[in-house]
């Protein structure tokens, strides 16, 4: 479970996000973090980006009729664009 929340929910928020929480909480000799990451978040921004993303999440899930279209769905807003074909014009490369 924690994997797919570190994807879905924690990957979803801005960029450096969930590598600076993990930061702040490393993990313990047994693996484990002291308190939970969204513990981390400040009120006035992290919270709200955090609603934000479990909101959008919801809505993808509510749409989606398979977890490859739900992952479709995330991938086109929040995960890697797919690397379109680019060929140069004619004459860029005359």
């Amino acid at each position: 479970m924690g994997k797919f929340i570190n994807k879905y929910v924690f990957a979803g928020l801005p960029p450096g996000v969930l590598e600076e929480l993990k930061v702040r909480l490393p993990k313990n000799e047994k693996g484990n973090r002291r308190a939970k990451l969204w513990q981390q978040l400040t009120i006035d921004t992290g919270i709200p980006h955090l609603d934000q993303q479990l909101t959008v999440d919801l809505a993808f899930m509510q749409i989606s009729e398979t977890k490859q279209e739900f992952d479709e769905h995330w991938d086109k807003l929040f995960g890697k664009q797919p690397r379109l074909p680019f060929s140069a014009p004619k004459e860029l490369t005359a």
